[in-house]
């Protein structure tokens, strides 16, 4: 007999789907039958990976569009219960980064993060949370900067934090309407984000950071996986916690 995938029937809403993190979750829970509804600016790449999607043989969909925009969360939200008749996970990976001594960081710079990082995450949660089915789970993603703080990425590091404490205090309140909320840490990906991010650093650089990681660089998969189970009913008992998947980088910590 074979075995039912963990995520048969059960349907996601995934932001920053276009690429990293939030792509390689879309891939990873479709081959494990969830469907899957995706949200990110680049068209030409939602499409290549609903293709993709859709050939698992599970119902895919997609709207492109910034997730700081108010209409984009709604209408995203709308779709994907138009079309799944039902909204049982919440992954919200669409983020940002910068690498910039604090006094040479602007205002702007600290707002534009904390817009894609934070506020986009309360929009999305504020239009989803009524509509998850019951025994629904939401995984957000901080930082190591975020929890421990990094040289150079105070802005960063300021619109993740808060993403820990909102996500703890969200599991608490959600917990009576048995929808669950994880935070995952990940640590250095390799992703196209974190290439342009660290692309200007010097080798030197760039070698005293993979040398911190005792497990090396991690791929996308790596968190893809953590995400998958903790979404699935083998974490059922599992809420408000913040799981570091970062090759050990905080183990000593």
């Amino acid at each position: 007999m074979i075995k039912q995938k963990w995520l048969q029937d059960k349907s996601a809403l995934i932001t920053g789907a276009s690429s990293g993190i939030g792509q390689a979750a879309a891939i990873r829970l479709a081959e494990d039958g969830c469907n899957i509804f995706m949200v990110a600016r680049r068209k030409d790449n939602l499409e290549k990976i609903k293709d993709r999607i859709a050939s698992l043989g599970v119902k895919t969909g997609y709207l492109a569009g910034d997730v700081t925009d108010k209409k984009v969360v709604q209408d995203s939200v709308a779709m994907a219960l138009e079309l799944f008749r039902g909204l049982d996970i919440l992954i919200l990976a669409a983020g940002d980064a910068l690498i910039k001594p604090f006094f040479l960081t602007g205002e702007p710079e600290y707002l534009r993060l904390l817009e894609v990082n934070s506020l986009a995450v309360v929009n999305f949660c504020k239009e989803a949370v009524r509509k998850i089915n019951p025994g629904g789970s939401i995984v957000l993603i901080t930082s190591p900067a975020g929890m421990h703080g990094a040289k150079g990425m105070s802005a960063y590091a300021f619109s993740k934090g808060g993403i820990v404490a909102f996500g703890k205090t969200l599991a608490l309140e959600l917990a009576p309407v048995k929808i669950r909320v994880n935070i995952i840490s990940p640590g250095y990906v390799d992703t196209e984000m974190t290439r342009k991010l660290y692309g200007r650093l010097s080798k030197a650089q760039r070698e005293k950071i993979s040398a911190s990681y005792p497990l090396g660089i991690g791929q996308a998969k790596d968190v893809a996986g953590a995400i998958r189970f903790l979404v699935s009913d083998e974490a059922s008992w599992i809420t408000g916690v913040v799981l570091a998947v970062d090759g050990g980088l905080t183990a000593g910590v």
